[in-house]
């Protein structure tokens, strides 16, 4: 079977680059003696909710080595400051590339760093002294507490509950992004307590942390919750049969969020890839550079998502879940009709669970002969020279059959490689996959006036960011 586990991509180990110079962890007492505003130090966190000017409010991005991960930080970054994505964005967040996340009631103007609201209470405003858009300070966190360059950031282990607690308690976020999990869904079979504890059982813990302090979180789910039979694209309200372990603990942490009573935002999406990390993207580079033919799963369908284009849709949603419905950016108050809203204290909400994957579907073997098609081009070519195989190593996730082979030479393919189709059962692996993981997006464009790319016309623009080109 061909399927990619990492569902959001996302690893507690992984790449990114720090954004806040000094982070957190350095201590408040660093951040002064910088010359860096200090920041409202809370009598517990609960402070952070009461009218008082409080500190710029802090986003902690789990997992920030992942695919998403990494590109959450882009994008949360890029659009912090306001200003155009360093990158030509998807067609279809070209409409929100200049919206900073988290503005002010009547998209007020930038404040001085040190004074500031965090997200509103239940109806509350978000901005600061002045009406002003609250400034962010964004806090990555990977397992090993080192980003991918070397560089120190927050250790956060989904595992370790009291470790967990003792950083969130310290931290204070304010916005949690989940962007962490147990992705292994093969290795999963045989280590069910432990997917459970990383997928399942952390959601609970965070969920709870965040009720009590009144925080918010973001989390990412996937396809794999449902078994793969329908007929039509699932839709959220659809019911929920995982077929392995790893859906299973999947759909359990989407649970506990959901029961821990904090405000959350649940985006499940699907075949995420990037121009980075390991994924079925780089996989098929790197096999088609070196072998003649292939054989790849046809009859399992999906739609390919890139991760960049999950963390701008991402960075768009949290822009407007924090804006007032009555004085929403767009969506949240022209497509309130559209998308009925739940209600909490009285008030609409955007709160709840969304399908997040680009437009259309395939299936792995018309993925495969899609990606050969587009990185043999000319513009291309250069694509292949970045992808030796130390460079970018085997997944067992993507399980293959190949025939023939030829070593690269010269960074590109004398031609295409021949993509063989066949079945699932020709390719058994140990954990079941969904054979249909068509994913309906209509509430997410409806609640928050998104348009998604077909998923081809994403990939084109991962092909062209590989290459160099974007």
């Amino acid at each position: 079977m061909l399927v990619i586990p990492a569902q959001a991509g996302i690893h507690a180990r992984g790449t990114a680059i720090p954004l806040d110079p000094p982070s957190q962890a350095k201590g408040e007492e660093k951040r002064a003696a910088l010359g860096f505003p200090t920041p409202f130090r809370r009598k517990g966190v609960a402070a952070k909710r009461r009218g008082d000017v409080v500190s710029a409010m802090r986003i902690l991005v789990t997992g920030a080595n992942g695919q998403v991960g990494h590109e959450l930080l882009r994008a949360l970054a890029e659009a912090r400051m306001g200003q155009p994505q360093s990158h030509p964005p998807h067609r279809a967040a070209r409409a929100f590339a200049f919206a900073p996340p988290f503005a002010s009631e009547g998209g007020g103007k930038a404040c001085d760093a040190a004074v500031a609201h965090p997200l509103p209470e239940e109806g509350g405003r978000a901005a600061g002294a002045g009406g002003c858009t609250p400034p962010r300070e964004i806090i990555p966190a990977t397992r090993s507490g080192r980003l991918e360059g070397g560089t120190s950031c927050e250790a956060i282990d989904l595992a370790d509950f009291d470790g967990l607690t003792k950083v969130l308690d310290r931290i204070a976020p304010n916005l949690i992004i989940n962007a962490a999990a147990y992705t292994a869904v093969d290795r999963a079979e045989d280590e069910p307590e432990l997917a459970q504890r990383v997928n399942g059982d952390a959601l609970g813990v965070l969920g709870a942390w965040a009720k009590q302090n009144g925080a918010r979180v973001v989390h990412y789910s996937t396809d794999y919750v449902f078994d793969g039979r329908a007929t039509r694209p699932y839709r959220e309200t659809d019911a929920t049969h995982p077929v392995s372990v790893y859906g299973r603990s999947k759909l359990a942490g989407e649970d506990a969020l959901r029961d821990s009573g904090a405000r959350h935002l649940i985006f499940r999406t699907a075949w995420v890839y990037a121009a980075r990390g390991n994924n079925f993207l780089r996989t098929m580079l790197r096999l088609g550079a070196e072998r003649d033919a292939l054989r790849v799963v046809d009859d399992q369908i999906g739609a390919p998502t890139p991760a960049r284009l999950i963390a701008e849709v991402t960075a768009q949603a949290i822009a407007q879940w924090s804006t007032p419905p009555s004085t929403g950016r767009g969506g949240a108050t022209a497509n309130a009709r559209a998308a009925p809203m739940r209600s909490i204290g009285g008030m609409p909400t955007l709160d709840g669970t969304y399908h997040l994957v680009a437009s259309g579907q395939t299936s792995w073997c018309g993925f495969a002969r899609a990606i050969f098609e587009k990185a043999t081009s000319s513009r291309a070519s250069r694509a292949f020279a970045s992808l030796r195989p130390s460079q970018a190593e085997g997944d067992d996730s993507h399980p293959l059959a190949a025939e023939g082979g030829r070593a690269q030479r010269g960074g590109m393919l004398p031609r295409l490689p021949r993509v063989e189709a066949i079945g699932t059962a020709d390719y058994p692996t140990k954990a079941k996959r969904p054979a249909f993981s068509v994913l309906d997006t209509t509430k997410l464009r409806a609640a928050f006036g998104i348009d998604l790319p077909d998923w081809q016309t994403a990939l084109d623009e991962v092909i062209g960011e590989l290459a160099g080109l974007n």
